[in-house]
């Protein structure tokens, strides 16, 4: 049986990986063959992957080495694999949005962060497992079935994460909660163990993306670990990042908000463990009052509903046996929010 966390990339960073290219250790047609393995290799237990594109992968490869090689240098993402998540447009490559309403669908042009992505050098290797729609928070609905989890394989998966150890390859996960994948990857349960950096940006263009809620959608991206995801984040927004590094820690502090404590106990004793140590470090906690945090949510709810449901009325309505059941009664749930809550605009990409 394959071993679920072993792979090329384990314990490497995106900066190491990085480096070893530019010294000539290896080259990007090499992390492309390990990386394109390493999916076929786990594929058949985790289903991570919607669509792998080993050609399209191996072609860029060889454009980066020769780029390289060459002396071009596009920065930290040139020659490096990189999965997309499949609510994103990838041009030439099947886009589903995790559902059979959208089996077979191949964009014409990429989405503007994949845009990006290219033009940075970066080596996509093919589109991974989504929720239907995003509509959902475990990876567990989608048209291609679940994605599974690295660590315990009977668990939730780690969405949209499933192996973050086994290579460097963020994801772009639009969703009214990007950190929620990488907050469920350091439970358990459900994610037992993997590791994920994901911030909520601001900064990145959701031009064709999907769109859940586009009041609230956000566009990310998803590593394994912090330097990794601010250099993407980086590339992507075109911020470069600030020179001389981080600010001293003395001027660093912590917000701790209140009204948003309902974690399991394991998940509150390592973040209580996390602010302790940060704490000794130097950096200063602080409470934050959240009055409004109940009009927060109302107002959440209700601009999520609202909206979802006119991105999708003319499909519930139209062809509804296409959505996974439990997608399908969220959003007639989300129907019988009263579309007089809010006076909402037209939705994009209905």
């Amino acid at each position: 049986m394959t071993d679920l966390l072993s792979g090329p990339f384990r314990g490497l960073t995106l900066a190491t990986v990085g480096r070893r290219l530019r010294e000539g250790a290896t080259g990007p047609v090499e992390l492309a063959r390990a990386a394109l393995s390493a999916i076929d290799n786990s594929q058949p237990a985790l289903n991570a992957f919607v669509t792998v594109d080993h050609e399209g992968a191996l072609r860029a490869a060889a454009q980066a080495a020769g780029e390289l090689s060459g002396g071009l240098d596009r920065g930290p993402l040139h020659g490096i694999p990189v999965a997309v998540k499949d609510l994103v447009d990838t041009a030439g490559l099947t886009t589903t949005m995790g559902s059979r309403h959208f089996a077979g669908h191949v964009p014409d042009r990429d989405a503007e962060v994949v845009a990006r992505l290219r033009a940075a050098g970066a080596v996509i290797v093919g589109k991974t497992t989504t929720h239907e729609f995003a509509y959902g928070p475990t990876g567990d609905r989608a048209a291609n079935g679940p994605g599974a989890n690295p660590h315990d394989p009977g668990g939730w998966p780690a969405a949209p994460v499933p192996a973050p150890r086994r290579r460097w390859r963020p994801d772009w996960y639009r969703s009214p909660s990007l950190p929620t994948p990488a907050a469920r990857c350091a439970s358990r349960p459900p994610c037992a163990g993997s590791v994920a950096s994901g911030p909520r940006p601001t900064a990145l263009p959701a031009e064709g993306v999907f769109p859940l809620s586009w009041s609230l959608d956000t566009v990310g991206v998803l590593a394994g670990d912090v330097a990794g995801t601010a250099t993407g984040w980086a590339v992507l927004s075109g911020v470069p990042m600030r020179p001389g590094g981080s600010p001293p820690v003395e001027a660093l502090r912590i917000g701790l908000p209140d009204g948003f404590d309902r974690l399991a106990d394991e998940v509150h004793s390592g973040l209580s463990t996390l602010v302790a140590r940060l704490g000794a470090l130097g950096l200063r906690p602080v409470p934050v009052a959240v009055p409004d945090l109940d009009e927060l949510r109302w107002l959440y709810r209700t601009i999520q509903s609202v909206e979802a449901v006119a991105v999708h009325h003319q499909r519930m309505t139209g062809a509804p046996e296409l959505f996974d059941p439990e997608v399908l009664a969220r959003l007639r749930s989300a129907a019988e929010v009263p579309r007089a809550r809010l006076r909402a605009g037209p939705a994009p990409h209905a």
